[in-house]
């Protein structure tokens, strides 16, 4: 399920996990807070009384990062980051990292198989 959402765009895995435990998932009428739930073909998700649909095409991304800047999502002193500058969906991560003080090239993507595998070893 939280695949499922986190693929649609929707937030991230873990913001998923945290909206299913919260019964906020519909699934055909029934809201669901078991996070093993499978999404099949045909059922009708909404996610906050909204439908949610799987994306059908990827997104990718080039950034030229500046100095200064984080590749998080989050920073707890509160500096700046990259998706601060970018309107990009919640399931859209950087393949990578530059550390602040660095500049350069960045791809971001919602194509997990692509990014798993540009990092393998």
């Amino acid at each position: 399920m939280n695949r499922y959402l986190a693929s649609s765009g929707l937030c991230s895995r873990r913001e998923a996990d945290r909206r299913i435990e919260a019964g906020r998932i519909n699934i055909n009428g029934e809201t669901v807070q078991d996070m093993g739930r499978r999404v099949q073909p045909g059922d009708v998700i909404l996610a906050d009384g909204q439908p949610v649909e799987a994306l059908t095409e990827h997104t990718y991304l080039l950034y030229h990062k500046p100095p200064g800047i984080l590749c998080s999502r989050r920073d707890d002193r509160g500096r700046p980051l990259i998706y601060d500058v970018l309107d990009v969906a919640a399931n859209v991560q950087s393949v990578g990292r530059l550390d602040m003080d660095s500049e350069g090239l960045l791809l971001l993507t919602d194509d997990g198989a692509l990014a798993r595998a540009l990092t393998r070893p």
